[in-house]
């Protein structure tokens, strides 16, 4: 029996407003949006402001389904809105000027808000490392 683990989680910042791309198909539009995520552990010195920064990965997610529909709870997905993303990593390859074109992405399966005012915001995996038998309620 084959065991599918392609399950990611990440919790980051949005960089810029959903973009919501037509294609060629009047029926279909690809739901877009990129995630800042602090690369814990990775800090440098900026000589510029001369100040220690942690770097920044951006991690970009692609869906077809309607945003709207993986959401918890309804929110604007707008420029700085810190989210939390549980989806699978994907990897499309197709030929464009006769050269493979390689495109890596999240496909999110929910998309929940994170509220950094109720006394820290945890996600579902920690809560899941939380638990002592290592099942959720």
């Amino acid at each position: 029996m084959a065991f599918n683990n392609n399950l990611v989680e990440i919790t980051g910042n949005l960089v810029e407003d959903l973009k919501i791309i037509d294609t060629k198909s009047e029926d279909v539009k690809i739901y877009s949006f990129v995630l800042a995520v602090n690369r814990q552990g990775s800090q440098y010195h900026d000589k510029i402001t001369d100040t220690i920064k942690e770097r920044v990965d951006y991690i970009d997610f692609q869906t077809l389904t309607p945003v709207s529909e993986l959401q918890k709870s309804t929110f604007a997905m707008s420029k700085g809105v810190a989210v939390n993303v549980v989806g699978r990593l994907q990897k499309d390859v197709y030929e464009k000027n006769g050269e493979k074109v390689y495109n890596t992405y999240v496909k999110p399966l929910v998309i929940n808000k994170m509220d950094y005012s109720k006394n820290g915001a945890t996600s579902k995996l920690e809560q899941l490392r939380n638990t002592p038998s290592g099942s959720m309620s």
